[in-house]
């Protein structure tokens, strides 16, 4: 074998994250998760000791399994009609979905 460890050790490449736990609102923390695994989405996680996704690919998926619009109130519709009792209104979701929108290509750790 030809690898010199002073050859490697200078390709040596730093990657920054924040860890997911970080990120979810303690109210959403009951039914976050299984919204997130039960609509497929397109980064795994589990058994790892890191597991990387950016927050943008982060926030499409959550934008996807969520499926949260503004309630139409001319017709009567109401934001727990839209979404199925969970516990936040869509100032906190579209709030939420900004804030992941500001984090851009930075990756999430989804071990952590």
């Amino acid at each position: 074998m030809n690898l010199k460890i002073e050859e490697v050790l200078k390709k040596i490449e730093a990657c920054a994250f924040i860890p997911v736990s970080t990120i979810i609102p303690k109210e959403w923390i009951l039914w976050f998760w299984e919204v997130v695994s039960e609509t497929r989405p397109p980064f795994s996680w589990g058994d790892c000791n890191r597991s990387m996704v950016t927050a943008s690919e982060f926030r499409r998926h959550i934008e996807e399994a969520l499926d949260v619009d503004e309630p139409d109130v001319d017709s009567g519709e109401s934001l727990s009609d839209k979404l199925d009792g969970r516990n936040f209104t869509y100032e906190e979701y579209s709030s939420y979905i900004t804030f992941l929108e500001n984090l851009g290509e930075l990756y999430i750790d989804l071990e952590n």
